[in-house]
């Protein structure tokens, strides 16, 4: 799976996690050890915790670097990371239960269940805060949490219910941290509880998670990893982040890989979630046109050489993180980071590949016929590399969603690449209005694949890319 440039339940599960470590050759395991310690250099990631896992068996669990660079204390399948977006699955989960308790429907009004909806949410769903075609304005990525700092989440939603819609519900996608905020308000005003009650009474404490948490600047938690950010060619302590801003539904828990882990084991039974509620988890959202978009009920989906995917990843400023699970493969990858804008999607992809060969992308070129698109991309990539890209080629959303952070990002992997060598068409596929693209670039002595979705007007409205 190509990495996304801009930023990949409960009850006792009836797969033991097993810590399987035969399963891995030694030659493969340190195949995958080699690179990742590579992958961190280039990326200057100072510490990462890798999990592997086969039909919900533990088959590689590792750390790498360190957690702490102060304290010199190192990365361990027990050091706790922020998730980051990873986050979203749990908020899903938590609203799949409350469906399946009979507590709500997917498809209702959330004027049903919140008192003083804004009049311009009325006709928004529960589904379409889960799969973010809402249409309402991110308060992370679009308002950049400027209007937003020291504010609970009903003070961040009411500020931000003044504000006209993005789109009609239902009729585009558009990633929205803010409509997750809202999804919190449903759990805890239909449960009782806080959200972090729910989740720990109906997940986390009955799969063993006992390492995941909302996280706290405040409190005291055992191996939790620093946060740094890579700047001006050196690593430096992460900023403070307003926790009422960051710390919520959207983006503010803890895990450890081996956390992540038992919750993979747990998605191949019904211990937690029903099989109906798994398979809408799963299913790509349906547009009010018909159409589809590759998102589910807290997942990206994507399909690699004929195999699914879902997946989610992660990008604050205190942490990177990656969840890859491949479907028919029952293969998850599992990479946490304690770097701020770092790129764990290729890391995870690299992995998958290395584990099960038949997830490489299959070299076979198609005939250009669309030469002015592949020169875009080109010109984007490159401008990407040297600094210089603008706004120009994106529809408003995209560069919404992609700048700055992981432009800035992927813009310090393509420099330690090195110099652009070759481009070449893979896939192309019309999307509705839209027509996607799948290229191969090759920089220094790496290949990347970059796929990308191209409007009538020429503009690019979706671009992510990951190591090959």
């Amino acid at each position: 799976m190509p990495a996304r440039l801009p930023r990949l339940r409960r009850a006792v599960c009836g797969l033991a996690l097993l810590g399987l470590l035969g399963l891995f050759s030694d030659a493969r395991a340190d195949e995958v050890d080699d690179y990742i310690a590579s992958a961190m250099r280039e990326q200057h990631i100072p510490g990462l915790s890798l999990a592997v896992v086969r039909e919900g068996r533990l088959a590689k669990a590792r750390g790498y670097g360190l957690a702490s660079v102060e304290l010199n204390a190192p990365a361990t399948p027990e050091t706790v990371y922020r998730l980051a977006s990873i986050t979203k699955q749990f908020t899903a989960t938590a609203i799949l239960l409350l469906a399946q308790d009979g507590k709500l429907g997917l498809d209702d009004r959330i004027s049903r269940h919140l008192e003083k909806t804004p009049a311009a949410w009325r006709e928004v769903t529960v589904r379409q805060l889960l799969t973010n075609t809402s249409g309402i304005r991110d308060h992370l990525n679009e308002m950049q949490g400027k209007t937003c700092n020291g504010t609970s989440p009903e003070e961040i939603t009411s500020h931000l219910g003044e504000l006209p819609l993005n789109f009609a519900p239902g009729s585009r996608w558009m990633y929205s941290n803010t409509g997750y905020l809202v999804l919190q308000r449903i759990i805890e005003k239909l449960s009782g509880k806080s959200f972090d009650a729910f989740l720990a009474e109906r997940v986390f404490t009955p799969l063993g998670m006992k390492s995941t948490r909302r996280n706290s600047p405040d409190d005291i938690i055992p191996n939790r990893a620093e946060g740094y950010v890579w700047d001006h060619d050196r690593l430096r302590n992460s900023p403070f982040l307003e926790p009422t801003l960051y710390d919520n539904a959207d983006a503010g828990l803890l895990s450890s890989v081996l956390d992540l882990a038992r919750w993979d084991a747990a998605l191949y039974g019904d211990g937690i979630l029903n099989a109906a509620s798994r398979a809408q988890m799963w299913t790509p959202v349906k547009l009010a046109d018909g159409s589809t978009y590759p998102y589910g009920l807290g997942w990206h989906l994507e399909e690699v050489e004929g195999h699914r995917l879902a997946y989610h990843d992660g990008n604050r400023l205190d942490g990177s993180t990656m969840i890859a699970r491949y479907l028919d493969d029952k293969l998850t990858v599992i990479v946490l980071t304690n770097r701020g804008q770092a790129n764990p999607s290729p890391i995870a992809r690299h992995v998958a590949v290395l584990m099960a060969p038949a997830l490489r992308l299959a070299d076979r070129p198609l005939v250009d016929t669309e030469p002015r698109v592949t020169a875009l991309i080109q010109e984007v990539l490159l401008k990407i590399q040297n600094g210089t890209l603008d706004a120009a080629p994106f529809t408003p959303e995209a560069w919404k969603r992609l700048y700055p952070l992981d432009i800035q990002g992927f813009q310090q992997a393509l420099r330690s690449f090195g110099a652009f060598r070759s481009i070449s068409l893979l896939a192309r596929e019309t999307k509705g209005e839209a027509r996607s693209y799948r290229y191969r670039a090759v920089f220094g002595e790496t290949t990347l694949v970059i796929d990308c979705t191209v409007m009538p007007d020429g503009r690019i409205s979706a671009l992510t890319g990951g190591q090959q």
